[in-house]
Parts: structure tokens; C-alpha cells; sequence
């Protein structure tokens, strides 16, 4: 995966490079012929979208405005040119289609972000590209992901020429070969991708043969976490995520609770109302202490890290969960983002026990727990320290890209343990894999828990937001086939038999084999042309 990502780095920054020097030759070509407006336009272009990158990263303003801004000048530079230009060709119309394209989607994206929704769009595109499996084994590049290539690819200038004459030789030779390059990366990066989803292939999507056992059943909300901040008002999204549970008949509810809601008296209020809410609709409570949001970016001295820890531990404690969980994946935090340096185990181990006799100082009641995530090389090590702990529950994460990756829960469950044993986080983006892979792994994962006999697992999380697509439901309030596959799950453990057969004939009546082989004809024509 690692392997794949770097590709994906070197392909993206590829792309810039080679578009931005395209760009700046045709910004100087256009200020040459002296047409002066026209030229700022396309230095705007180019400078503005790059100017997006310090800002979404390093800026808290709405990123989203700089890069329409800089679609926007493109595009009305693009107009311009096509509506002087002697080449009013294919490509001259396609460019201009690409730019527009782009201008539109960052503009909704914008409007999304104060307020106004138009998740249905997006997620009704998102949800027919999700919908065969078939067509997703093939085409996915879930390394690219990451850089969400629909805003970060820049705007294309035309040329104020014909392309041969404004270009040259040289340059030509250089165009077609970065396509020939762009297809034939694209056609053999799908290979990996096939063979990560397809692992999943030989896993039902619904199960019949689980194991009838009192494990509990639980997921993880958006609400009172970090990323739920853009999703709009707090008492629509708990109401939203709270009849989705109802939907799914759960017993737990996963809150990972951001320290502005213990810092700020309005938030805090907003997290006690809803708390009690939950539990007056009868669902079992697990709070988790996530830190500041800022850490990410500014990361504490261990000191500062252990103090506010154990102080929103307390906060958190007298609100009376059913269970609390001091820290998630503590080995995961010494990456940079977190903590800037290593702690070692033996460090991570007295840090959570002094939290969870201080916890148990403020209610008894509380059972005390920590994630680790099972990918982690030394997080069977941490677990086992862990079971002379004072910990009451220990958790581990699963979040596989291959299906062998889900093997590594009879590791934990096979070793000795004195804890209660649960899977606080199992998920997967459909946006990576796909709604028919996500469902087999809802499958699949509490039918192994309860044949390991797991306290309880928790599926993360209930509802897509801004930063991810691992939910169960689309923002637009649409099921995924996932969800299904967990509510067949969840009812089978409890000895409970439906019949969701109908729903699955329904997500898969689109085959996207035949788009499969269109866009591969399509690949195909675009090498011969841009050979010749």
C-alpha cells in the first residue's frame, strides 16, 4: 500500500508539474502578443490554485473560495481564447468542458460549505461508481485518493495558437508521451487495486452462519467528533444518526468527543443535552477522549499531551458513560501528528493506568478501555502488558485494505487475556473499495467476533462525512449495501433471521462490466491516436 501511495505522489506531482509549465508557457506566449487581460487572467489561474494549497493546509479559510476564484479566472480566459482562436477543435472544446467542469464542482463544494447541501449529487455520482463490484475490482486507485483529484488537478489554459505552431516539436513529443504515460499508469494500477478487492470476493455479503452469543452491537457517530463540525446544526445530525441506530437496533453508541466540547460552556452543553437524549432513547454510552483537533498540526510535549488527556478523562467520567476510553491507538501517536516523539510501552502502560484509577475515583461504575490498532507491529505486545492493568475492556482497530489483514483479530483473541475484549473500530471507505466490499466486510467481522466470543464490536461509523466515506448511510440519508449486511449481522447474532436477498438484487441490477470495457476500448483509442 505504502508502495502504491508513493507512486500515486510521484504521478501527482507529475501532473503539476508538467500542467504548470504549460501554463506559465502559455501565460507568457499570450503576454508576447501584448494581449494584457488576458494574460492576468492566466497568471490568475495558475498562481491562485497554487495559493489554495498553503491556505487548505495551513490556513483556516474557506479553501474552496481561493480555488473557485482560480477556476473561475480560467475559465473566463478559456472563453475568450476559444472565441478568437483559429482552432476551435476537439480539444480547444474539451479543455474549456474540463475547466468549466471543474469551476461547478468547487462551486457547490463552496455553497456545501455555508450551509447549502448538495451531498445528493455527489453522493448519487459517487453511488453509481460504487455500485458493481465487478467495475470497481478494475478501475479503483484508492492511492490517489488522498490528493481528491476532482479539485486538486489545476485549471488548463488553451492556447492562443494552433497547437502545433504555439508548442513545437519538442513539446508535441513531450504531450504525447506523458499521455501514453497517464494510460498505461492508469491500466496497471488497477492491477493492485484489483487484487486488494477482489480478496474480499469469497466473503458472503449476507451470512447465515453466526454464532447466536449476548455480544453486543454498536457504531460510531459523527456527532460531538471534530469533522462534525461542517456537517450543520447538532440536534439534526444526533437526530439523523440516532434513528439510523433505531434503524439498525444497536446497543452502544460510540462518541469520540473533540476537547472543544469541554472547553467551550456552549459545545459542553450542547454534548450533555445530547447524552442525555441518547440514553432517554435507551442506547448504551462509549465516550472516547480525543485531545485537540489542533495537535495534528501542532503537536504537545508528552507532558502537556498526559495532563490534558487525563483532564478531559475527568470531564468525560462525570458524564457517566458505560464505557470510557482513554486513549485511542496511543502507539499511532508518535508520528508526528500527535506526539512528536516516541513512547515507549512500558511509558504508554503507567500513563493509563494512573488515567484509569483516577477515572474510577470519579464513578466506579465506569468501565475503563484503550484501542490499539491491530495493524500495529508492537500492538500485541501493548496488549498483553495491558492485562494487569486497571483497565476493564481492551479494544483493538480494523480497518483492512486485504482480506487476509482481517486475520490478525485471532492473534488477540487466541492470546491470554483478563479484559473484556472488543473491536471499538471496523470500517471501510466505500469511496477505496466500493459499496459491495464494504457490506462483505460488515459481514464478516461480527461473525468472527462472535465466534471468538467478543464482548462487542463497533462499526466506524455511522454516516459519511467531509473526511471520509466510511459510513454506513450517505450524507444524503441513502443506505449502502453495508448497512444491510450489519443489520443481517447484528440480528443473526441475536438468533434473528430477515431476508435482505431483494435489497442486494436491487444495488447490483446495474452490471458495470460493460462500462469496464468501454473505458478500457476508451484507453486503447487514446494510446493508438497519441502514438502516431
Amino acid at each position: 500500500m505504502l508502495g502504491l501511495g508513493v507512486y500515486g505522489v510521484l504521478f501527482y506531482i507529475l501532473v503539476v508539474i508538467l500542467l504548470g509549465l504549460h501554463n506559465l508557457y502559455v501565460t507568457v506566449a499570450v503576454w508576447k502578443r501584448k494581449i494584457r487581460n488576458l494574460a492576468v487572467l492566466a497568471f490568475l489561474a495558475s498562481v491562485i490554485w497554487s495559493i489554495f494549497f498553503l491556505f487548505s493546509f495551513f490556513g483556516n479559510f474557506n479553501v474552496y473560495t481561493i480555488l473557485f476564484i482560480g477556476y473561475l479566472c480560467a475559465v473566463v480566459y478559456n472563453f475568450k481564447i476559444f472565441t478568437l482562436s483559429e482552432d476551435k477543435g476537439r480539444i480547444t472544446k474539451v479543455i474549456l468542458f474540463y475547466n468549466f467542469l471543474g469551476a461547478s464542482v468547487v462551486f457547490l463544494k463552496m455553497l456545501s460549505g455555508h450551509g447549502i447541501d448538495f451531498t445528493g449529487l455527489f453522493s448519487g455520482i459517487s453511488h453509481t461508481l460504487t455500485l458493481s463490484h465487478s467495475l470497481f475490482e478494475m478501475v479503483n486507485f484508492s492511492f490517489l485518493q488522498i490528493f481528491y483529484p476532482t479539485l486538486f488537478i489545476p485549471p488548463l489554459l488553451l492556447n492562443p495558437k494552433k497547437s502545433k505552431r504555439m508548442l513545437g516539436r519538442l513539446e508535441i513529443k513531450l504531450v504525447k508521451a506523458f499521455a501514453c504515460y497517464v494510460v498505461v499508469f492508469f491500466l496497471l494500477a488497477a492491477i493492485p487495486a484489483a487484487i486488494m478487492i477482489s480478496s474480499f470476493s469469497h466473503i458472503p455479503v449476507f451470512a447465515e452462519n453466526y454464532t447466536k452469543t449476548p455480544m453486543k452491537a454498536g457504531v460510531k457517530m459523527n456527532s460531538f467528533a471534530n469533522e462534525a463540525e461542517p456537517m450543520g446544526d447538532w440536534e439534526e445530525l444526533l437526530s439523523k444518526e440516532l434513528q439510523i441506530a433505531r434503524d439498525l437496533e444497536l446497543d452502544y453508541l460510540e462518541f469520540y468527543v473533540d476537547r472543544s466540547y469541554l472547553e467551550d460552556d456552549f459545545k459542553n452543553q450542547k454534548l450533555i443535552e445530547g447524552l442525555k437524549r441518547v440514553k432517554e432513547e435507551g442506547f448504551h454510552v462509549i465516550l472516547a477522549c480525543m485531545g485537540s483537533a489542533d495537535w495534528f498540526f501542532n503537536p504537545p510535549s508528552i507532558e502537556v499531551h498526559n495532563t490534558t488527556m487525563r483532564e478531559d478523562a475527568l470531564e468525560l467520567a462525570r458524564l457517566h458513560p458505560d464505557y470510557l476510553i482513554l486513549f485511542v491507538e496511543p502507539l499511532a501517536r508518535h508520528n508526528g501528528m500527535m506526539l512528536p516523539e516516541p513512547v515507549s510501552i512500558e511509558e504508554w502502560v503507567a500513563i493509563i493506568n494512573e488515567t484509569a484509577s483516577k477515572v474510577k475515583m470519579v464513578d466506579e461504575e465506569i468501565k475503563v478501555s484503550v484501542t490499539i490498532a491491530a495493524a500495529d507491529e508492537v500492538g500485541l505486545t501493548l496488549f498483553k502488558e495491558l492485562q494487569t492493568s486497571n483497565l476493564d475492556a481492551i479494544g483493538i482497530d480494523i480497518h483492512p485494505f486485504h482480506a487476509d489483514m482481517i486475520d490478525v483479530i485471532y492473534e488477540y483473541a487466541q492470546s491470554a487475556h483478563t479484559k473484556e475484549l472488543w473491536v471499538f473500530e471496523f470500517g471501510m471507505e466505500t469511496y477505496n473499495f466500493g459499496e459491495e466490499t464494504q457490506a462483505r466486510y460488515m459481514s464478516y467481522l461480527p461473525q468472527i467476533a462472535s465466534e471468538l466470543q467478543f464482548s462487542g464490536v463497533v462499526q466506524y461509523d455511522i454516516m459519511d462525512n467531509p473526511q471520509s466515506q466510511l459510513g454506513l448511510v450517505y450524507t444524503n440519508g441513502e443506505k449502502k449495501l453495508g448497512f444491510y449486511a450489519y443489520k443481517n449481522a447484528v440480528e443473526r447474532i441475536r438468533g434473528n433471521h430477515s431476508d435482505f436477498s431483494p435489497i442486494l438484487k436491487e444495488k447490483q441490477k446495474d452490471n458495470g462490466i460493460f462500462v469496464l470495457i468501454l473505458i478500457l476500448i476508451f484507453s486503447c483509442l487514446v494510446l493508438k491516436r497519441v502514438m502516431r
